[in-house]
């Protein structure tokens, strides 16, 4: 080793951590005090996280006799790492010398629990104990006194730190010279201090005794004394006796400390999986591999106990549902529970959340079947249950996460799944109060924050921008797989509400790719229809098809994308006499509308529940016998709102009132916020017929009018319009043809009215007015449609009452085009 001199230029030179511990190990009563303490500030102050630094600081404190120090440093040290027992085993001697027994004891407990190599630590360990006793009754100082007692006080690098010895609690200071029977030269072990290679034959039967090994007999002294030999006792042989009664002590006393340290293990572990288990259940566990390095340390401690096992299967089982990953070892999990007799509902959930894992959703649900009856009030079989009935959209989801919460109330992945699949199946008003104690309970976070965005999403009655701005990349990274369809499904019905129809199709698309369960795929299906986005709409009730044929949304989505194509015979028959009442009502009602059925329609919307009658995404509805009647229609304003993506036929019932005003100016500001496959579908492409035939294309009318019968059903708005398409272009033969066709979907009035134009473009006016003066006038209850096509029939065919029946609709809707038509019909003649 370099010179105290040229270490101490060193350290001068660069006090880093390789100096600093070469200085500690040469100072301690080779250098001055001045210096220690010099070292020993700059030490603390630059290098208190490094252990290595803080341990040869302790030992030169304690070679100081600097205990308080020492003390100190060894203490950081342990702190900074610890996992190394070195520390522990120095601080347990600098407090046993202090006088603090017990806290020494702990310290020499911990060194053993890492693995210190060091034999001598087990019987400072046992002498720490049986001090503890003295501490508590007469003091530190009492202690002190003993360990003088017994020359245990601290000894320096140069001296044999020798193992407590095991005679009676007053035993004498051993001898500071070596003895005749000690003075072989003293072994070390890698990282400990030097022993004696052969102790002497007097302690070692005292030893014995002390262990009720060996025949005692007591002098006046105290002190064994062996019995008279007949002959003088063999050296060789008595050395050979004494190593052997040594190794059987050694052996004895390492059996019943290893059993004192293994039950101390299980009882820690014990402690430990409990905690892990309600740092899991309340989210606090951190990330996989934060969870894997604490369920190490628990295998290190007890790896066959039932409660670790129970802690790794609880862990895995949940990483599953709560990650969406297939996490490592789940499998295993399983076999390690059955083979440590863990509970059988929580292997059963743990086989559950594997299939789920593994996407085998009908597999998982056939285990749930399986093993209901013995499932009991599990809180894992609960929650992992609730989980695969949800994927297979069986309606006991919601019981079994409401279960799980009760057996369980912090469990932050068992509330998370119930308040999301209650806010998505039953609405936001019925889930406030369990979203206001979860945000209570959680604060402010990326859970709770997305909550309140897919609350703001589901509300109809929500305006303006959500209550939240857009989680950031790394929180959206953090968000249980249950939650990570929200902000694509926020997104997207913001960009409905913008009418950025192309946006919205993206955010469905790329929420279809994390959706897992039919609640969600429906909730983004749904949003897919209000973008007119058919494709999306129908991944997406494919997707729910596959997974739960009987989920009770599907239906509600399979009737939506049937009416996004005029198909609504089809979204009538998909809905059934056992659709969700809502659903069924807004189906009727748009059928009813687009029949011209106002008795329908009167009726459909009386049947809609109370809370959809109030619906702000439902303002179309409430204009829908209005417009059917032909009262005076909304401002355009009004029109240019009623015509948002949101509002459920809101942006074909503004066009109808905007046509029949007249404002054609505002028709074609709506239509062109339409999307390009808009005319693809038939209700859409009914309304750019009319708009074609009102602006003088009759032929680009006839070609959406023809397009929307082929799309969709022969609703008399589309035969109406086709009908009226062919008169203009003068093909009287068509038209007839299809009048007849769809004689039987037609009201008597809205046929009689068709005839007389047909009849007019086939025979000729005359014709047309001897068949118009058979013909009663329209009454005014009858829908617009058939009062306005009357007005014009009279007026081509110069009925005497077409000038009366003009001026009177002249004056409810005196810019309806059929009205300015006829006018101007009545005005050349």
């Amino acid at each position: 080793m370099p010179a105290l001199d040229d270490l101490v230029a060193q350290w001068r030179a660069l006090p880093e951590a390789k100096p600093t511990i070469a200085l500690c190990e040469a100072l301690g009563g080779l250098g001055g005090e001045a210096l220690a303490r010099e070292v020993g500030a700059h030490a603390q102050a630059e290098h208190a996280a490094d252990a290595a630094v803080m341990l040869a600081l302790g030992r030169m404190y304690a070679r100081l006799g600097w205990l308080a120090e020492a003390q100190t440093a060894l203490a950081l040290s342990g702190k900074a790492d610890g996992r190394d027992p070195r520390p522990f085993e120095e601080l347990g001697h600098v407090l046993l010398v202090r006088g603090d027994a017990r806290r020494a004891q702990q310290a020499f407990h911990r060194a053993i629990e890492l693995g210190c190599t060091n034999a001598a630590v087990c019987e400072w360990l046992d002498a720490s104990a049986g001090l503890c006793a003295l501490q508590a009754s007469d003091g530190a100082a009492a202690v002190q006194a003993e360990l003088h007692a017994r020359g245990l006080e601290w000894e320096d690098a140069t001296t044999v730190r020798a193992a407590p010895s095991l005679d009676a609690p007053s035993l004498a200071a051993p001898a500071k010279g070596p003895s005749a029977a000690d003075a072989s030269e003293p072994f070390t072990v890698a990282g400990t201090q030097p022993v004696s290679a052969s102790p002497s034959l007097d302690r070692v039967m005292a030893a014995l005794m002390a262990c009720g090994v060996a025949p005692q007999r007591v002098a006046s002294t105290g002190r064994w004394e062996p019995a008279p030999a007949r002959s003088a006792p063999n050296p060789a042989a008595r050395v050979l006796l004494g190593a052997a009664l040594a190794s059987a002590v050694v052996l004895l006393g390492a059996h019943l400390f290893a059993e004192r340290v293994e039950a101390r293990r299980v009882a820690r572990a014990k402690k430990e999986a409990a905690e892990f288990r309600r740092d899991l259940a309340a989210g606090r566990a951190g990330s996989v591999d934060e969870r894997t390095l604490r369920l190490g340390r628990l295998f290190e401690l007890d790896g066959s106990g039932s409660e670790v096992v129970a802690a790794l299967l609880e862990d895995r089982a949940i990483g599953a549902l709560w990650e969406g990953m297939a996490p490592p070892g789940l499998s295993d999990a399983v076999g390690r529970a059955e083979a440590a007799g863990v509970s059988g509902p929580r292997i059963a959930a743990g086989r559950i959340a594997a299939r789920l894992a593994a996407d085998d959703v009908e597999g998982a649900a056939e285990l749930v079947r399986q093993h209901d009856a013995m499932a009991g009030d599990d809180v894992l079989y609960a929650l992992v249950s609730g989980v695969a009935l949800e994927r297979v959209g069986d309606v006991r989801a919601r019981e079994r996460y409401l279960r799980a919460t009760e057996l369980h109330p912090g469990s932050v992945p068992a509330r998370v799944f119930f308040a999301r699949l209650s806010l998505l199946e039953r609405g936001v008003d019925p889930s406030r109060r369990v979203l206001a104690r979860l945000a209570a309970d959680l604060g402010d976070g990326p859970i709770t924050r997305t909550f309140a965005r897919l609350v703001w999403a589901l509300d109809a009655d929500q305006r303006g921008a959500p209550p939240w701005p857009r989680l950031s990349d790394e929180e959206r990274a953090r968000l249980p797989r249950p939650l990570k369809f929200v902000e694509n499904y926020v997104d997207a019905v913001l960009a409905v509400d913008r009418g950025e129809r192309t946006t919205a199709a993206e955010q469905v698309a790329n929420g279809l790719s994390v959706a897992a369960a039919p609640a969600e795929l429906t909730a983004l299906g749904m949003v897919a229809v209000q973008a007119g986005s058919e494709p999306l709409a129908r991944r997406a009730a494919t997707r729910v098809l596959a997974l739960a044929p009987e989920y009770e949304g599907l239906p509600a989505l399979a009737a939506r994308i049937a009416m996004l194509n005029g198909r609504f015979a089809d979204a009538t028959r998909a809905l059934g006499a056992g659709g969700p009442r809502r659903e069924v009502a807004l189906a009727l009602a748009v059928d009813a509308y687009e029949h011209l059925d106002a008795d329908g329609l009167g009726v459909a919307l009386a049947a809609l529940p109370d809370e959809a009658a109030r619906d702000s995404n439902a303002a179309a509805l409430r204009i829908m016998p209005a417009a059917l009647a032909g009262a005076a229609p909304p401002e355009p304003e009004v029109l240019h709102d009623l015509g948002r993506l949101r509002d459920f036929w809101g942006d074909l019932v503004s066009v109808d009132c905007a046509l029949d005003a007249g404002r054609i100016d505002v028709a074609r500001t709506l239509v062109r916020s339409w999307d390009l496959r808009a005319g693809a579908r038939a209700p859409h492409g009914v309304r750019l017929a009319r708009l074609a035939r009102i602006t003088g294309k009759p032929a680009a009318a006839v070609e959406h009018a023809r397009g929307a019968l082929a799309a969709g059903d022969a609703t008399p708005r589309a035969v109406v319009e086709l009908v009226r398409a062919l008169v203009e272009t003068g093909d009287g033969a068509a038209a007839r043809a299809t009048l007849t066709n769809a004689r039987a979907r037609l009201a008597p009035d809205l046929f009689v009215w068709l005839d007389i134009l047909v009849t007019m473009s086939e025979e000729g006016v005359r014709a047309a007015t001897v068949l118009a003066a058979r013909r009663e006038l329209p009454p005014a209850e009858l829908p617009l449609a058939v009062r306005a096509l009357a007005v014009r029939a009279l007026a081509e065919v110069a009925d005497l009452r077409a000038p009366g029946v003009t001026d009177v609709l002249s004056r409810e809707l005196p810019g309806h085009p059929d009205v300015v038509a006829a006018r101007v019909l009545l005005e050349d003649r």
